[in-house]
């Protein structure tokens, strides 16, 4: 059973790469509710718009089914990797539409099913 709720925040900065060769990185800070694994899915997405977009980012978001086998779960985090595919956060870079704004956002909705 599908139990929409909010179970991790990660909050992305970005800073130049710790590798010294001019590329771009992120921090993060992770807020999880105890005993839930969110933090793979919303930090994947978080740092990929915060590198790409190298404005600080903010991911909420939950997902739980019911006794999801291993291979299930390599099934939803590939998905969410599909959503979020550095080539696409550089493409829209490259245009201005959230011109006039701070920063773009990561919803959550991404991970949402109906």
């Amino acid at each position: 059973m599908l139990k929409p709720h909010i179970g991790c925040a990660v909050l992305a900065i970005p800073r130049p790469s710790l590798k010294s060769d001019g590329s771009m990185s992120c921090t993060s800070s992770v807020l999880n509710l105890s005993g839930h694994k969110d933090e793979t899915l919303c930090r994947l997405l978080a740092e990929r718009a915060c590198v790409s977009y190298q404005k600080t980012c903010l991911c909420t978001g939950g997902f739980h089914v019911d006794n999801m086998s291993a291979q299930q779960i390599q099934e939803v985090v590939q998905a969410v990797e599909g959503l979020a595919p550095e080539e696409y956060y550089k493409e829209r870079r490259k245009l201005k539409w959230m011109s006039g704004t701070t920063a773009p956002s990561v919803l959550a909705t991404a991970l949402r099913m109906p």
